[in-house]
């Protein structure tokens, strides 16, 4: 991920700490007809003004769903470390050749002949909020933990750490 301090923005820092190692986010998209489209995108990078990119098709649904539709959602999840983000914002396409270069990787072979691929082009989210659930670390142990004492106490709320939750707002 890209270093965002030199935009001076914390909240983008959290973000890109956030989602750093999750490779995979779900994309949801709005369809024609209203109805909600969800599949899974790699995240090839989060530029320093927070803007995340994704290498894809030209001539797939999502992109067409994007022309029409600029509001998109990205979902993260880290189950391994209990943490999960959530993305809003508005998309674009660009089948900008310097920026599909630069974010050109070996995973992106799978789906294309290369960056000179005619067909590729960078779906971007810019993003306008995010909200996250980052749990301490020890992750499902201290679920478990939380579990077990909330049920032998009766409490609601045990005592250790419950994790951290907050919402950014990057407009």
């Amino acid at each position: 991920m890209a270093d965002h301090t030199s935009h001076g923005s914390a909240e983008l820092d959290k973000l890109a700490d956030l989602i750093e190692g999750i490779e995979i986010a779900q994309l949801a998209t709005v369809r024609r007809d209203g109805t909600i489209h969800s599949r899974p995108m790699a995240t090839q990078e989060m530029q320093p003004d927070g803007t995340l990119c994704f290498l894809t098709e030209r001539d797939s649904g999502k992109v067409d769903e994007v022309v029409e539709r600029q509001h998109v959602h990205l979902g993260y999840s880290d189950l391994r470390h209990s943490r999960y983000v959530s993305v809003s914002g508005t998309a674009s396409i660009t089948s900008s050749r310097p920026l599909i270069r630069e974010l050109w990787t070996p995973f992106a072979r799978a789906w294309f002949d290369g960056p000179e691929d005619p067909s590729i082009v960078v779906l971007q989210v810019r993003i306008e909020e995010a909200e996250y659930w980052d749990t301490p670390k020890g992750g499902k142990p201290i679920q478990l933990l939380r579990l077990a004492t909330s049920a032998f106490t009766g409490n609601q709320r045990s005592t250790s750490d419950s994790g951290d939750h907050g919402h950014l707002d990057l407009h």
